[in-house]
């Protein structure tokens, strides 16, 4: 993930300003996974694989972008998706799967984008 947002930050001979906001995003983005990841445990995994899903959705709108968004929330949608698929109901496993294939998809897709140009 940090590997994917720093192509995406500090390639073409960067300025301190795009030091800093690479820093400061990173350490926001870190911190809201953190955050939400281990608390949807405690609110059920059904829930988990829907907010997983748009993780993943969202991930996949921001491929196109220089951020880096599409690393944690795609790496969001991963871990949420997983979480769900192994511990939620069998009626909620299509969602608790697309997700991490979603969010998977969207990080390589991102990944390829940045080194490619």
């Amino acid at each position: 993930m940090i590997i994917g947002m720093a192509a995406g930050w500090l390639t073409d001979d960067p300025s301190t300003s795009d030091v800093i906001a690479f820093a400061v995003i990173l350490v926001i983005l870190l911190v809201a996974n953190a955050l939400l990841v281990p608390r949807w445990p405690a609110s059920g995994a059904e829930h988990a694989g829907r907010i997983g899903l748009i993780f993943a959705v969202l991930a996949l709108f921001c491929v196109v972008f220089w951020t880096g968004l599409p690393f944690p929330l795609g790496l969001g949608a991963i871990l949420l998706g997983l979480w769900a698929r192994e511990a939620g109901p069998a009626n909620a496993r299509g969602k608790a799967t697309a997700a991490p294939a979603l969010g998977g998809f969207a990080v390589l897709a991102s990944f390829v984008v940045l080194l490619v140009g």
